[in-house]
């Protein structure tokens, strides 16, 4: 367990209590679509006579402190949007609110989801402190995504690492995935498997998503644990959505080479409710998803070397692979995710509680065929093919069956002191890998030469066995964390 915790200094405290008492006036407010359907995290709001620029949170909120008492200008970009100005007047001593709309993002109601989602992602990116990309739950949703592997293999500078052509790693800038953090809403997540760092990301469905970030470049308050960079998944909140949602999804998929059909239902549902006197204040929005995926695939695979002289024949050698692997596999993959969040906005500072909770098993049967042309002699040859005389062929199965949970809950808030903005948090991040052996019939493997068969090393079983051995991994993480900055303008 490990806590981090930000440093204020003291001489920040004496400028903290002496801003407070010279606050003039106050502007908070927020941004939104002409329809105001949705709000807009990262437009930029700026007071061109003062030089102030603050950029909106995901709740599409922004707020001034100390303006003083006037009317001033106010502009309002965002990408995908047609610039908005207004005049404001703030009087001494009093807050204003103030909702903008801004137009542009509406045109077509075929296209607006996904348009808006986009200019909400390259907003997020422009208004970054560092170098990121930032995939939006609406890009995710246009392909058949099944995990965040894949929903992030379409960033510029990422890649993926493969398993039974499912995407499993993620690396960013070239660099082995191990070298990469992963973090769900900020909070740090430990790798389930052990002997290795990196998180394996196909455990997470890609429907409790409300955005993925791709930082490529570390910030000091971000925790630098990583050499290419961190992944950070972040959860539905209710005022990604501004309204009333509810979102139903059923789906399956047949697979030819092992005759079975996968089903996968998810759904999402967020809403905003009045609490103690205040309006649209509580935000809670809930996810579930999950997949059963019956799939197969047959390859043909070497092992052992391509030496130039496996064999010599009538004078002239022969090149080619000593072993050759015919192999078969059968695979089950069963993913069952769930969130659900909590916000809670007062005048001075927004509070909230994020979950997440994914569980992921991955049952694989494999049969393999080994030819091992270095254990005979070859007869034959021609520039096509050969032929071997007393070469080895072995046929072994296996049977693996790995599970893998992932949890992570985070508390936290920030509130905003005139030109003063803090934010602090604490998680709870929990990961495990079991492997339990012995619940099926155990490997089976025989062993035959050209001429004279013969079986060397079988085992036969029938039905299935209890559990005789569990191999087991599982790690914690605990992190506290508290942040501090001026939003004074700067010449």
């Amino acid at each position: 367990m490990s806590y981090r915790l930000g440093t204020i200094l003291i001489g920040a405290s004496l400028l903290f209590l002496s801003a407070t008492a010279q606050a003039d006036g106050r502007l908070q407010g927020g941004v939104v679509t002409g329809d105001s359907a949705r709000n807009l995290e990262g437009a930029v709001v700026r007071i061109p006579s003062l030089n102030r620029t603050v950029t909106t949170g995901r709740d599409g909120r922004f707020s001034f402190g100390q303006i003083p008492a006037g009317t001033h200008e106010l502009t309002v970009t965002y990408l995908g949007a047609v610039a908005s100005t207004q005049q404001v007047s703030i009087r001494n001593g009093q807050t204003e609110t103030l909702l903008i709309s801004v137009a542009g993002l509406t045109e077509e109601i075929i296209v607006q989801g996904f348009r808006s989602g986009n200019a909400r992602a390259l907003n997020q990116q422009r208004a970054s402190d560092t170098v990121v990309s930032v995939v939006s739950a609406d890009e995710v949703g246009a392909l058949p995504d099944a995990n965040v592997a894949e929903a992030l293999q379409r960033v510029p500078g990422v890649f993926i690492e493969r398993d039974q052509g499912e995407g499993r790693f993620v690396g960013i800038r070239g660099i082995d995935p191990n070298l990469n953090t992963t973090t769900i809403n900020g909070l740090l997540v430990p790798s389930p498997e052990a002997g290795a760092r990196s998180v394996a990301l196909d455990v997470i469905p890609s429907d409790l998503l409300e955005g993925l970030e791709v930082t490529k470049t570390f910030t000091p308050d971000m925790d630098l644990s990583a050499i290419g960079g961190n992944i950070n998944v972040r959860a539905l909140s209710a005022y990604d959505r501004g309204e009333r949602s509810l979102s139903l999804s059923a789906e399956g998929s047949y697979n030819e080479l092992v005759e079975e059909t996968s089903p996968k239902l998810a759904a999402t549902w967020t809403n905003l409710f009045d609490v103690g006197g205040g309006s649209r204040n509580l935000g809670v929005a809930a996810a579930v998803s999950w997949f059963d995926r019956d799939f197969g695939s047959d390859n043909i695979e070497t092992d052992g070397g391509w030496p130039d002289d496996l064999e010599t024949i009538g004078g002239q050698e022969f090149k080619g692979a000593e072993e050759i692997e015919q192999r078969s596999y059968t695979v089950n993959r069963e993913r069952l995710g769930a969130a659900l969040n909590f916000d809670f906005h007062t005048d001075r500072g927004n509070y909230y509680w994020r979950n997440l909770y994914s569980d992921f098993s991955d049952q694989e049967y494999r049969t393999r065929n080994e030819f091992k042309f270095d254990d005979g002699v070859a007869t034959a040859a021609t520039s096509q093919s050969a032929l071997w005389q007393d070469a080895a062929v072995e046929k072994s199965m296996k049977d693996r069956l790995e599970e893998q949970t992932i949890l992570s809950t985070l508390l936290g808030g920030e509130n905003d002191f005139d030109l003063w903005h803090v934010e602090y948090s604490y998680g709870y991040s929990y990961s495990r890998e079991q492997e339990p052996d012995g619940s099926t019939p155990p490997s089976h493997r025989k062993r035959w030469t050209s001429g004279t068969r013969t079986s060397a090393g079988s085992r036969h079983c029938s039905g299935k066995r209890p559990f005789t051995r569990l191999r087991a991994m599982s790690s914690t993480s605990s992190s506290m964390w508290m942040g501090m900055r001026r939003t004074s303008p700067t010449t």
